[in-house]
């Protein structure tokens, strides 16, 4: 439900926190920064998701302020979507689902987001237009106390937006490889019983992750099972739609996926 409006799985991920926090929440406020390396005019979509209460966002171009906008959450009717009141904080907490726009003007090298007023608020995702191009999306994660990471934004690059804190092989080491590596130098066996990405995800954001996954668990000297070797997860008649397949026998193969899982 709802994933029309999702951006496409990429890999690896940037990890960044939806929330933007205002002086009432002192402890946590900090700017949310994007390094931006695009010479051109840039359109900035912002979509609001939850607003606790009054907020107010300020987006600077540099140092100049090019948008500052006031939200406040209350009963009854109004810009936002839903009504939400939270009795255990005496507080509003409105569910606003919309867009805002600011055009950051040429040359701009840094854009920074802040709440400069009242408690906290969340964006579910960015959105970078340069010039006439096509809109680079950011989805955002819901996680309390999470500080704004660096966000650097070059489009032209092979991954075009990067930031400070990403998920990639080294989390997915630290997630995924180390807890249990303590329980195997116990005597435990280790095996990975199944994994795989389902046939929806883009194929060469399937193969970065797969790999990255395959290089961890031989490093860790365990053995794995793709799930599954025919249909929408394997190599054989996954029915991709972004893939050149080979006839094998009367099947569809996956050559690409096929020679990554022979180099492991």
């Amino acid at each position: 439900y709802g994933s029309e409006n999702m951006s496409l799985p990429s890999w690896p991920k940037i990890k960044v926190s939806n929330c933007i926090y205002g002086p009432q929440k002192e402890e946590l406020q900090s700017y949310f920064i994007i390094q931006n390396e695009f010479q051109g005019k840039i359109r900035l979509r912002l979509r609001i998701d939850t607003v606790s209460d009054t907020s107010t966002l300020v987006v600077r171009a540099d140092n100049k302020i090019i948008l500052s906008r006031k939200f406040e959450s209350g009963p009854g009717k109004g810009e936002w979507k839903k009504e939400v009141y939270r009795p255990e904080w005496g507080k509003h907490q409105n569910v606003y689902d919309m867009d805002v726009f600011a055009e950051i003007p040429e040359r701009t090298q840094i854009i920074s987001l802040e709440n400069s007023e009242g408690d906290w608020m969340s964006i579910s995702e960015i959105g970078l237009t340069p010039g006439d191009g096509a809109e680079f999306k950011i989805q955002t994660e819901s996680k309390w106390g999470w500080s704004p990471v660096k966000i650097k934004f070059s489009p032209s690059d092979p991954m075009p937006i990067k930031s400070n804190v990403m998920y990639d092989r080294k989390w997915l080491w630290e997630k995924n490889v180390e807890p249990w590596k303590k329980l195997g130098a116990e005597g435990v066996g280790i095996f990975v019983g199944e994994f795989g990405a389902y046939n929806r995800t883009p194929h060469d954001t399937t193969l970065r992750w797969m790999e990255d996954c395959l290089q961890n668990w031989k490093e860790a000297g365990w053995g794995w099972a793709l799930w599954n070797f025919r249909g929408s997860f394997g190599i054989l008649d996954s029915g991709r739609k972004d893939v050149k397949y080979e006839d094998f026998k009367g099947h569809k193969i996956d050559r690409k996926m096929l020679e990554l899982l022979q180099k492991y």
